[in-house]
């Protein structure tokens, strides 16, 4: 990736793209955790700067954003846009899955503001990062829903349809949202979508 190429510190690139578990296999003193750990840092700050300085939003509104930019989904999609799978370092047999392509992004971005400084990669982070995120209160609830919850470690999301009623040109769905084994909402609509998305819009109001 030229972005990464461009780094003086070349070791930082290579640290970056290192997995743990190919270190551990290749015997090597360094992995990308540690540079990972600062890059998460990073773009926190750097995401809760630009959604303060750019929008109106309330505490609730801002934390909900900043919960579906910086989680593993979204840096999953962002390592998978700037190339970083083509050069990241795995160890044998291991699968190329959503967490290790966060960790990398991650790691990235920590390289990027050891090499450059924080306006440098505050510049590189607007310019070339936001763009890529879905920054709008106004995305699929179910989507948002998902996004904040894996930032949280939770995977665990179930729609369970309760009850159709009414004849099949105007009937009502009733749908039930289970997080973790535990049912936290019910949404009603039209069709078995919109009533999966009103339950999970019912639920982020409380997150």
């Amino acid at each position: 990736m030229q972005i990464l190429r461009d780094f003086k510190q070349s070791a930082l690139v290579k640290q970056a793209l290192t997995t743990k578990g190919y270190a551990y296999e290749h015997q090597l003193d360094y992995d990308n955790q540690r540079l990972e750990f600062l890059g998460d840092a990073v773009m926190d700050l750097i995401v809760s700067q630009h959604l303060f300085q750019q929008t109106e939003l309330t505490e609730g509104q801002l934390t909900r954003l900043r919960a579906s930019a910086v989680c593993e989904a979204s840096f999953a999609r962002l390592a998978r846009r700037f190339k970083l799978d083509e050069d990241l370092l795995l160890a044998t047999g291991q699968s190329m899955i959503d967490s290790l392509l966060a960790d990398a992004f991650e790691a990235f971005i920590g390289a990027y503001f050891i090499s450059k400084g924080y306006e440098a990669t505050l510049e590189f982070v607007e310019n070339a990062v936001l763009p890529q995120i879905d920054l709008s209160l106004e995305r699929d609830p179910k989507t948002r829903l998902q996004e904040t919850l894996q930032a949280r470690g939770i995977s665990d999301i179930q729609y369970t349809t309760l009850s159709r009623i009414g004849p099949d040109h105007d009937c009502t769905f009733e749908v039930a949202l289970s997080v973790s084994g535990t049912e936290v909402s019910r949404g009603t609509g039209k069709t078995k979508k919109e009533a999966q998305k009103a339950a999970a819009a019912d639920y982020l109001k409380v997150l």
